[in-house]
């Protein structure tokens, strides 16, 4: 007994809201909303720009208080009292500047890293043409 003939088979389509997606041999499909998309574009990266942004925060308020410091300490009187917690604390708030700004410049060379020569951004680059190449539904 014989079985009727089947007819021929076309690839593989997907509707993903207005669009049609042909399927790529021996890729998975999954649809990606654009606001999914920047939730992505921004998991990557928040790590080095919020490591950057703590050490700038620090940076700043270092910096305000070691010249508020420094303005107000009477260093001759210092000098010749031999008081050392002006030394102490001023001493103390250079190394937190020189440390936050040397934290500052490392975190943004990885956010940097990250956001232009990394396999996540090059996939981020494709996801991006890809939306942008999608026609608006009419």
């Amino acid at each position: 007994m014989s079985t009727p003939e089947q007819p021929a088979r076309e690839p593989a389509r997907f509707e993903a809201q207005s669009l049609h997606v042909v399927r790529r041999p021996d890729e998975n499909l999954a649809t990606l909303s654009v606001s999914e998309f920047q939730i992505l574009c921004d998991g990557e990266v928040n790590e080095a720009k919020v490591g950057r942004n703590l050490c700038l925060g620090f940076f700043v308020s270092a910096a305000i208080g070691f010249v508020g410091l420094f303005a107000t300490i009477d260093w001759d009187a210092a000098f010749h009292q031999s008081r050392k917690s002006p030394f102490i604390w001023t001493a103390l708030l250079f190394a937190i500047v020189l440390a936050s700004s040397c934290g500052a410049l490392i975190y943004h060379r990885r956010y940097q890293r990250t956001r232009g020569n990394s396999a996540y951004a090059r996939l981020m680059k494709r996801m991006a043409d890809s939306f942008e190449s999608q026609e608006p539904p009419s």
